[in-house]
């Protein structure tokens, strides 16, 4: 049987509406996240602490705001794949 060029086109957009899969756009948003999150502890503790204390309390400030970045940057992500998928 033969395939068609409309047919290959519908296949294909039909491939790319399965968009990248949901755990791997986790995973690499987790790693995104974790790269920043390790910038921003090293900062912390070489120029804003000045005792373990002020470290415990501004890392924990910023694993609350990194983990609500991760869900942010995450649901971006997800929704421009999903209209970058219906506008091809």
């Amino acid at each position: 049987m033969r395939t068609t060029v409309g047919q290959l086109r519908r296949l294909i957009n039909e491939e790319y509406l399965h968009g990248v899969p949901e755990w791997q756009l986790r995973k690499d948003t987790t790693d995104f996240v974790n790269v920043i999150r390790d910038r921003i502890k090293r900062f912390i503790l070489l120029n804003k602490s000045e005792n373990g204390s002020d470290q415990r309390e501004a890392i924990a400030a910023m694993n609350s705001v990194c983990d609500d970045m991760e869900d942010k940057v995450y649901d971006l992500l997800e929704n421009e794949l999903f209209e970058f998928t219906r506008r091809v």
